[in-house]
């Protein structure tokens, strides 16, 4: 991920994975830079870069077959060899499902309950007086049934959302809207795992349409 930085005038360089903790040891937040992700970078003592690499440069991306069927075939391979993966790693730990009722979440929740038999669903809902439930909602419910998994429903008034800003600003590393509405939406879904599992030397599987 991204990685910041601050340097003081003995030419002594900080770095942090979020830039709060740069905050807590005395850095201005207006001062602190940010190295992109998958980068390496040469620092040249006096506040610049001398250099700024991505990492395998030359990678090569992944192809998929030429027709739907084939391209399918490898991206639920590829998803099956994932979450067997992490399966296998945490044998009979309690998984939750992020499912907002759309295209990602709902492939991946098809997948994830052939490997994890702990499963339960968390979806994500606004309420207010006068306010009907989302087609989300609606829609991942739907789907929670058909698979038969449990779900647990988070749902969470504008003032209970906007509880969470601090703490998104603060273990966030970035700002912009729809990241700062993402990281709300992943805090009230949090708050719900939490009440349901409670908190434990074996915390709990996260998974994501992500």
């Amino acid at each position: 991920d991204k990685l910041f930085w601050e340097w003081n005038e003995h030419d002594t360089h900080t770095l942090a994975a979020q830039p709060a903790h740069l905050g807590q040891a005395g850095y201005a937040f207006d001062d602190t830079m940010a190295l992109p992700r998958g980068s390496i970078v040469t620092l040249d003592g006096h506040n610049h870069l001398a250099s700024d690499v991505k990492m395998n440069p030359g990678a090569a991306k992944p192809t998929f077959g030429g027709s739907l069927a084939e391209t399918g075939a490898q991206i639920r391979q590829a998803l099956n060899s994932y979450l067997a993966a992490i399966a296998t790693a945490y044998p009979g730990r309690r998984a939750y499902l992020c499912l907002s009722g759309g295209l990602d979440s709902s492939t991946v929740a098809v997948i994830a309950r052939q490997y994890f038999l702990n499963l339960t669903a968390v979806s994500f809902d606004l309420i207010a007086s006068g306010r009907r439930e989302s087609e989300d909602r609606d829609a991942a419910r739907r789907l929670a049934a058909d698979l038969d998994i449990p779900m647990i429903e988070a749902n969470v008034t504008v003032e209970k959302l906007l509880s969470y800003l601090d703490l998104v600003l603060m273990a966030g590393i970035d700002w912009r809207d729809f990241n700062v509405h993402c990281g709300l939406v992943n805090a009230a879904l949090a708050d719900a795992i939490v009440q349901d599992c409670g908190l434990s030397d074996a915390p709990p599987l996260v998974i994501t349409g992500d």
